[in-house]
């Protein structure tokens, strides 16, 4: 979870006519990438609206080898007692197999978005689940 408080490195910028790599692969679909999250960024600032201050998780992944060992809920732990902390709302759009693990920790569904795969070489559809948790008092 990004908190802009946090922010105390530089961060140096590259000098005139540098070359600036790119970090994006080849292969990537921008224009798949812009289907899914499109929808997911119009989906939060609907249900979360532009005035009032909130918390985002971001995306949050495991490599599937070391899931089940707590590092995940570690780290959303520690991002929901800052949320509590501040009395701030938290935002996050999770898949499928993570829903659960939100969930428990008090996140509610307030909005599913169906993502289809066909167009994109893909088959079937993704879930993604728009999800808030309110604050809790110390």
């Amino acid at each position: 979870m990004h908190d802009p408080a946090d922010d105390t490195s530089e961060c140096a910028l590259p000098k005139k006519n540098e070359e600036i790599q790119s970090f994006l692969p080849p292969e990537l679909r921008l224009d798949a990438l812009a289907s899914l999250f499109g929808p997911l960024r119009a989906a939060q600032e609907d249900l979360m609206g532009t005035q009032t201050p909130y918390l985002m998780l971001n995306s949050l992944a495991t490599q599937p080898e070391h899931q089940g060992r707590g590092a995940g809920t570690l780290l959303l732990d520690w991002g929901l007692g800052r949320a509590d902390e501040r009395g701030l709302v938290t935002y996050l759009d999770a898949t499928g197999g993570a829903r659960g693990m939100y969930e428990r920790r008090g996140f509610e569904v307030r909005r599913v978005c169906e993502w289809e795969r066909g167009p994109w070489g893909g088959e079937g559809v993704d879930c993604h689940y728009c999800m808030v948790r309110e604050p809790r008092k110390a």
